[in-house]
């Protein structure tokens, strides 16, 4: 069964997709930072890299790639479809800037293929057809890492459900604080504050037995740490599986 077989029968398409960045998740600290998001319930991991070639990123892609088969979590490569293809991971999520041979593409590569669709519904329509397997809208909400982002209206999603048959993905801006205004989709896609350090989103967690786990944490944290750097690093990744959990809360808090 194939990598694109396995992730449609089992539904892999769903829930958290977090998205790299190149500051926020620098290269040196990646792979601690995945395991947090992983162990907070992200099921998608996209590596996302505008400024390096190739050549500079092939060995991480490569780790990356063997690091989230050992987890069962899905990763995808964004827009470098040469790439993609040459290490055959297992899907590939390309901008309308890369989709001028898309026919070529999805005949080279086997694995999952996601679209980004921004507010046009048509588009994503014509790209079901040829044969991509999730589409993304967005942004919703404005965003660090595109703040000059149109923003797609919340409306889009539920035209969106009425009318496409392949798993949607929401991106731009999503947080706790907004998320569950997403519910309808298939896939939240997030990168600031899932990385970032939020002691507001944290904070704002309404699951008591949450509450008591960030507590005794921060308590290990603070008692246990003789050097602050050490503990300044432990708190950034325990934050990063704390964002996870909280968001996907949020999402599915009705």
């Amino acid at each position: 069964m194939t990598i694109k077989q396995t992730a449609l029968n089992q539904n892999i398409l769903y829930g958290l997709y977090g998205i790299s960045d190149t500051k926020l998740t620098p290269k040196h600290k990646i792979f601690d930072f995945l395991q947090e998001a992983i162990d907070g319930g992200m099921r998608i991991f996209q590596y996302r890299d505008k400024d390096s070639k190739d050549s500079e990123i092939i060995g991480l892609v490569s780790e990356l790639q063997d690091f989230c088969a050992k987890k069962d979590v899905l990763f995808v490569l964004n827009d470098r479809y040469e790439l993609a293809i040459k290490l055959g991971v297992d899907g590939l999520h390309l901008g309308q800037d890369e989709l001028g041979d898309f026919i070529t593409i999805r005949k080279a590569f086997s694995g999952i293929i996601g679209v980004s669709c921004y507010n046009d519904i048509s588009s994503a329509l014509k790209y079901e057809k040829m044969g991509v397997d999730y589409v993304a809208f967005g942004a919703f909400f404005s965003s660090p890492t595109k703040p000059q982002a149109n923003l797609c209206p919340l409306k889009i999603l539920e035209h969106a459900k009425e009318k496409i048959h392949i798993p949607i993905c929401c991106i731009g801006g999503i947080s706790p604080e907004n998320a569950n205004l997403l519910r309808q989709s298939d896939m939240i896609a997030v990168i600031s504050s899932l990385w970032n350090k939020q002691d507001s989103y944290i904070e704002s967690c309404r699951d008591s037995h949450t509450r008591i786990d960030i507590v005794s944490k921060q308590d290990i944290f603070d008692t246990n740490r003789e050097k602050k750097e050490q503990e300044e690093d432990l708190k950034s990744l325990w934050y990063v599986c704390m964002n996870a959990r909280l968001l996907l809360q949020k999402w599915q808090d009705y």
